[in-house]
């Protein structure tokens, strides 16, 4: 499954220009299976505060037919939130609370979370 989203990445990342904001270029990529299937959850900062998402779906036996689902409204599940909080808290911590420092986007990706959720 995760070679199959790796090559779908170029393609889903290429939508960062969907909206006429600035991108850091920097996605989080959250794989849950689910009941319906498997989700890719593809998240990057905009604008300097806000998240453009996609969700896609693949509920073929293989995993490897992922579709667009979140252009039907679907955000994101309960456990899939605690990831992005987790993202949020790290993004205001280290990019928003000190935008003069040319460090703050390195801190913020040096940053994991290693939970159950």
């Amino acid at each position: 499954m995760v070679t199959q989203v790796g090559a779908l990445l170029p393609g889903w990342l290429a939508q960062h220009t969907a909206y006429p904001l600035d991108s850091y270029r920097i996605a989080t990529l959250i794989l849950h299976e689910g009941r319906e299937g498997c989700f890719a959850i593809l998240s990057w900062w905009i604008d300097s505060n806000m998240l453009q998402t996609q969700v896609h779906l693949a509920t073929d036996a293989a995993r490897a037919d992922f579709r667009l689902f979140s252009d039907r409204g679907i955000f994101t599940c309960v456990w899939e939130m605690a990831v992005l909080w987790f993202e949020r808290n790290a993004w205001v911590e280290h990019v928003l609370a000190h935008p003069e420092d040319p460090q703050g986007i390195d801190r913020y990706l040096a940053e994991h979370l290693n939970a159950d959720v």
